[in-house]
């Protein structure tokens, strides 16, 4: 969901440090500070919106592309779940072979 994916975005970027624009820098949010406190300037908050942003966007540009690419099997997979409601790796294994990977 976009808020597991946002947090995610937002974790790599300001926690972990895992973004070239803004470096390898880890701004951890105090969970005992009482008013919502930031050890970084209104610059450098954009440029963070800005990367989570962006990332979000080729993500989902990349998820769109991969479901034109492959929307055959994507429909061959969703006839077998209205067929069946359960299935299994060896029931798409068997559908659509193994991964391309």
């Amino acid at each position: 969901d976009l808020r597991r994916v946002t947090d995610l975005v937002y974790s790599t970027i300001q926690l972990y440090g895992m973004n070239p624009r803004l470096g390898q820098l880890a701004f951890p949010k105090d969970p005992n500070a009482m008013f919502e406190e930031r050890p970084y300037s209104e610059k450098t908050a954009k440029a963070m919106d800005e990367e989570a942003k962006r990332i979000v966007d080729e993500a989902y540009q990349r998820t769109l592309n991969l479901l034109r690419e492959h929307k055959d099997d994507v429909e061959k997979v969703a006839q077998m779940l209205l067929d069946k409601e359960t299935i299994t790796h060896d029931d798409v294994f068997e559908l659509i072979g193994p991964r391309p990977y």
